[in-house]
């Protein structure tokens, strides 16, 4: 399934896409409030900092997965240490919910977010 949302990125040139993998299923509203702001802080550090051009969303509920990827500028993630708290929030509320974040971030690439949940 692909969709693309209206108004998520009102204002700028970022086209964005989102794909779901499997079938839509109820998610405890921590879950489902946690990947929502990791998302949101995900699509705000793209726009303030990449420059991105494309930003696609995708999830996977089998796996509860969140993945979140941009054509931007990459970054060197040991150069945003103490610059902000974004990826640390975005960690945090990842581990909350009994879950990972892992970043990569490649020159030509852009940036590469996942969430990954362990609900059941």
């Amino acid at each position: 399934m692909t969709c693309r949302p209206k108004n998520t990125t009102a204002g700028t040139s970022l086209r964005t896409d989102f794909h779901l993998d499997g079938e839509p299923r109820h998610l405890p509203p921590s879950v489902e409030e946690s990947l929502l702001r990791i998302g949101q802080e995900a699509l705000s550090n793209a726009l303030k900092h990449a420059q991105p051009t494309q930003f696609q969303v995708s999830f996977e509920s089998d796996a509860v997965r969140l993945e979140l990827c941009d054509d931007g500028k990459r970054f060197v993630l040991d150069g945003v240490k103490g610059r902000g708290i974004g990826l640390l929030g975005m960690k945090e509320r990842a581990e909350q919910i009994g879950g990972t974040l892992t970043v990569t971030s490649r020159p030509g690439a852009g940036t590469r977010i996942v969430a990954l949940a362990s609900y059941n």
